[in-house]
């Protein structure tokens, strides 16, 4: 029996996982640029800092007080009312939680919060990365995966994700979210598959990242809501021929229109029943609004009316959260003249009303404030790599519309409705809330994830891209044989 040699072994397995290998020590380069020397980004403390430290240097800010709440928790101890049940009401506990693990650790064995919190941020984003090549099935589609790849690496999402922003939610948050949806996807694409654990992972994957990041609660109730109403369409209108199974390889092609109905319902059910648990005792033990992720939804309407004149002062005015009073100046006089002050929603609901009656205002106020956050400095100082990765997912919604429309199978469809949700409803809150850079991240990552599904699809009806991307391929393979051998033939000659 032959047996390979440890040399070949290695070889093999290079060769195999190379690649993921090269991206995996490139996100740590992304943390670490200065080696062990690296300071925390931000905060500029040291690796080895304690919690109590990092918690202090954050401040009151989203990274600290959740902090507080693990640092609280990892003590045994109950929330003080008064001082810490506001962080609870303004954000889902996860990212806080899975703190307190760490905490421990780091009180236990000595072992940073940074790194151990560092090593979870990089291992969700590979595996995010695994999900999506498992998608793949032609060259063509790794070497457009393999750009993605590189542009991302080179973008300030990342950077913000692993450097500036390892305490906030973003980076698990959304790494499960992605790693979710792309399992999701792949179970449409793959509808042969008769498994139930991929559609149970990707239900309690999505269900945890609305744990560490609520913003994407909205998209899971929405993304509920269509597959349910038609789900019971499809079966109201059809009723026992879904329930017919034909084994003959025409009507294979076309197969039953639920299936993947059901494969998203049985995943969002999953996931919201992961999410149950904090949706009661947030009202029960907390306090909170009843039955969501997050009560921070009941304090945007206060912010939209703010004068800049009679409070230049209010923190969230450089961040275009007052923008509803600066297209309505007489409003914005009336409501904040009023002697019973409006109620947050009913603010909310004026702000609406002044953005309809008033839509030019509306998109040149943020259309403005768009366009020097869509990452820090687009429209000034940001790097030309940082700008030109900020676009390419602009670029990819493009072509996004234009692969839907050649594609016949209906699946494309069922992959529309696994992501589009979750970008409809983030969209939907941007219009309204002030602007961060990092709430653009999500948004671009979800196009990136339907641009990758949708891709997919496209290629598999219309396998003459890949044949040509092959013959390329191959003849840029054969001109470096022969420049090789002409290379070995001189030497030889030599």
């Amino acid at each position: 029996m032959k047996t390979l040699s440890l040399k070949r072994f290695i070889s093999l397995h290079l060769s195999k996982g190379f690649p993921l290998t090269i991206y995996a020590f490139t996100l740590l380069y992304i943390v670490f640029p200065n080696g062990p020397k690296t300071l925390m980004g931000v905060t500029n403390l040291p690796l080895n800092a304690s919690p109590e430290e990092i918690r202090k240097a954050w401040g009151p800010g989203d990274a600290g007080s959740l902090l507080e709440v693990a640092i609280s928790w990892s003590k045994l101890e109950q929330l003080d009312p008064v001082t810490q049940f506001w962080i609870v009401h303004l954000w889902a506990p996860g990212l806080a939680i899975l703190e307190v693990p760490l905490i421990w650790i780091s009180n236990i064995f000595e072992v940073p919060l940074f790194w151990s919190l560092t090593f979870l941020t990089v291992s969700a984003v590979i595996g995010v990365s695994l999900v999506f090549k498992s998608i793949v099935r032609s060259s063509l589609e790794t070497f457009v995966i393999g750009i993605i790849a590189v542009a991302l690496l080179l973008s300030w999402d990342l950077t913000y994700i692993l450097r500036d922003g390892v305490f906030y939610t973003e980076g698990i948050g959304y790494s499960l979210l992605l790693a979710g949806l792309g399992i999701m996807s792949l179970n449409i694409l793959r509808t042969e598959t008769r498994s139930i654990k991929p559609v149970i992972l990707s239900g309690v994957l999505i269900g945890t990242s609305i744990w560490i990041r609520h913003v994407s609660d909205n998209g899971l109730i929405l993304l509920t809501s269509l597959a349910s109403i038609i789900f019971l369409t499809l079966y109201i209108r059809h009723g026992k021929k879904l329930k017919s199974v034909t084994k003959s390889r025409k009507k294979l092609k076309v197969q039953n229109p639920t299936k993947s109905v059901k494969i998203i319902l049985a995943t969002s059910f999953i996931a919201i029943a992961v999410t149950i648990p904090w949706r009661i005792v947030s009202q029960t033990v907390f306090d909170g609004v009843p039955l969501v992720m997050s009560s921070a939804s009941a304090g945007v309407g206060e912010g939209l009316w703010i004068d800049e004149k009679r409070d230049p002062d209010y923190y969230w005015i450089p961040y275009n959260m007052n923008w509803a009073c600066n297209i309505d100046q007489i409003k914005c006089n009336s409501i904040n003249n009023l002697s019973t002050p409006l109620p947050n929603s009913e603010k909310t609901i004026e702000a609406i009303k002044s953005a309809i009656k008033n839509p030019v205002g509306y998109f040149l106020e943020r259309g403005n404030f768009l366009f020097q956050t869509w990452i820090p400095g687009f429209n000034s100082t940001a790097s030309i790599i940082w700008k030109t990765t900020a676009v390419i997912p602009i670029l990819m919604s493009f072509l996004i519309v234009f692969f839907l429309v050649r594609i016949r199978d209906r699946k494309k469809w069922y992959l529309l409705l696994v992501w589009l949700p979750f970008i409809v409803m983030l969209i939907g809150q941007l219009l309204i809330i002030h602007f961060e850079s990092r709430y653009f991240i999500p948004l671009r990552l979800l196009i990136v994830g339907l641009f990758i599904s949708i891709l997919n699809l496209f290629l598999v009806e219309n396998s003459k891209y890949i044949i040509y991307f092959e013959s390329i391929k191959n003849k840029f393979v054969n001109s470096l044989g022969k420049s090789k051998q002409q290379i070995e033939s001189q030497q030889n000659e030599y």
